[in-house]
């Protein structure tokens, strides 16, 4: 069966340096249905945790697509140590493309500001 990759690149949003350590859960967003009618994953479950790397990327793999699309919400549930916790839901749509593809991909970039940073832009 055809399976989705979530690919995440973790980067300062101010010098656009990689950052390790951030974690993310991925969560089933909707019932994750297969073409047989068992569920792959209810809807709001995590199915998988991942860790930004020291290149500042993490991915999770072998996601299933259910019938052929399925919907995912990425979230950091940890910030690398300095930083804030990015508090947005980054919704991924991973979608069959066809039997030449056994796998497709989608990547997200979410950016973080220190608290340093923050304070810095709001001095301007």
């Amino acid at each position: 069966a055809a399976t989705g990759n979530i690919r995440i690149v973790k980067t300062d949003a101010v010098d656009g340096s990689s950052l390790a350590g951030a974690i993310f859960e991925i969560r089933a967003s909707g019932d994750i249905v297969r073409p047989d009618g068992s569920i792959a994953a209810l809807d709001g479950e995590t199915v998988t945790t991942v860790t930004t790397d020291e290149t500042g990327e993490a991915r999770a793999d072998n996601l299933p697509l259910g019938s052929g699309t399925a919907r995912y919400e990425v979230v950091e549930t940890q910030a690398p140590a300095g930083f804030l916790l990015d508090q947005t839901t980054h919704i991924v749509d991973l979608t069959y493309a066809d039997q030449k593809i056994p796998v497709v991909e989608a990547r997200i970039t979410p950016r973080l500001i220190s608290p340093r940073s923050m304070q810095a832009v709001s001095r301007k």
